[in-house]
C-alpha cells in the first residue's frame, strides 16, 4: 500500500547576499553556460567603470577624484569576480586556481581561455566538489 500524499522538500531560494557572496567566493564548481553568464556581467561592470574614469580625465577637482575612485572601485569588484569565476571554472575542470598563471605567458596563455571557456568539466566529483549539473 503507498500512501496518497506525498511531501517533497524543496530548499528556500538563496538570498541576494548569498547570491552575492557565491559570485565573489572562489571556492565550488562552475559549468560552461554559467561562466560565460558571468563573463557577461563582468564585462557590463568594466563597461561601467569606464564611465567614470572618463569624466574623471575631462573635469578638475574634487569630482575628477571622485570619478577616479568610483571607477577604481568599480575595477577592483571586476577583478575580483573575474578571478573567482575563472577559479571555479578551473576547479570543475580539476585544476587549481593557480593555473590562471599561464594566462601571464605570452601566446601559451591563450589556452587559459580555451580551458575555462570551451573545454567540458569533470563529470565526476573532484576535490573541489561535486560535478555542475
Amino acid at each position: 500500500m503507498t500512501p496518497e500524499t506525498t511531501f517533497s522538500y524543496s530548499p528556500a531560494a538563496p538570498t541576494f547576499q548569498e547570491r552575492l557572496a557565491e559570485f565573489f567566493s572562489f571556492d565550488g564548481r562552475i559549468g560552461r553556460q554559467q561562466y560565460w553568464l558571468r563573463a557577461i556581467v563582468l564585462w557590463g561592470i568594466n563597461l561601467a567603470m569606464m564611465v567614470p574614469l572618463t569624466i574623471g580625465q575631462t573635469v578638475d577637482g574634487a569630482v575628477a577624484a571622485l570619478s577616479i575612485v568610483i571607477g577604481l572601485a568599480l575595477y577592483a569588484v571586476a577583478m575580483w569576480g573575474s578571478l573567482a569565476t575563472t577559479a571555479k571554472r578551473l576547479h570543475d575542470r580539476g585544476r587549481s586556481a593557480w593555473f590562471m598563471l599561464i594566462a601571464l605567458i605570452p601566446l601559451v596563455g591563450i589556452w587559459l581561455v580555451v580551458e575555462v571557456g570551451f573545454l567540458r568539466g569533470d563529470e565526476v566529483p573532484n576535490e573541489y566538489g561535486d560535478p555542475v549539473a
